[in-house]
């Protein structure tokens, strides 16, 4: 008679064979998560836009002088691009049958007191244009910025008890995004950051100075654009 050992198989080997049977036949079922409904900055979007912040200067015929309350409206806007313009202020003279040294003088009187609130020589440029075909005696400045539109907040209509995919309210994240869109200086900051440049001395003398006399920095609004008080933004 012939015998003939035999090896038992471990039932922690068996058990590890039978698991691993089970979960190569179980497929999960993929997981769908909606920005919407748990990202607070995608629900309660800033929705920032470019625009030109661009205004114009009227002159009498054969005069280079502007008024006071003119004066005064050239503050906020050159205040304006201090705080949030982007790349530099563009001047246009138009020809109105003025002498060319009158030409000259309007865009230099606009352009000084630039210079006096801290904008920079680069920053900004003149040109004389084509003469308008209603011959208005008129310098046009310009430069590009950006407004943010703040989501509005308050929205009650889902039931919070009958929240099935554990997501948070309707209304979390919408202050903080309200808050930020209205405080932030730049409007831009918040689509792209700026390129670093060297201190603008002038600058930080103005806003200091403002600040010691008890005066804002600066008037403009956010939600209005950035020439508000003067022109139009396209």
């Amino acid at each position: 008679m012939v015998y003939t050992r035999s090896r038992s198989i471990p039932l922690w080997a068996i058990s590890i064979a039978v698991s691993a049977i089970s979960l190569a036949a179980c497929t999960l079922a993929p997981t769908y998560v909606n920005p919407k409904s748990h990202d607070y900055r995608v629900r309660h979007h800033l929705d920032i836009k470019p625009v030109v912040a661009r205004v114009g200067v009227e002159f009498a015929k054969d005069d280079s002088s502007i008024s006071e309350n003119v004066r005064s409206q050239l503050e906020e806007y050159f205040d304006a691009y201090l705080k949030s313009g982007r790349g530099t202020i563009e001047m246009t003279v138009f020809p109105d049958g003025s002498d060319a040294t009158v030409l000259g003088q309007r865009s230099s009187v606009i352009k000084d007191q630039a210079l006096r609130q801290g904008v920079r020589r680069n920053e900004i440029s003149s040109r004389i244009g084509d003469v308008r075909p209603d011959r208005q005696s008129l310098v046009e400045i310009a430069f590009r910025s950006h407004i943010v539109r703040v989501p509005t907040c308050g929205d009650w209509t889902r039931d919070n008890l009958a929240n099935f995919d554990n997501a948070p309210t309707t209304n979390n994240g919408c202050a903080t995004q309200a808050n930020l869109g209205k405080m932030v200086a730049d409007p831009g900051d918040l689509a792209h950051r700026r390129e670093t440049s060297d201190p603008n001395t002038a600058s930080v003398l103005r806003v200091i100075g403002r600040h010691q006399a008890g005066e804002s920095p600066s008037s403009s609004d956010n939600s209005a654009g950035p020439a508000s008080a003067l022109g139009a933004v396209q």
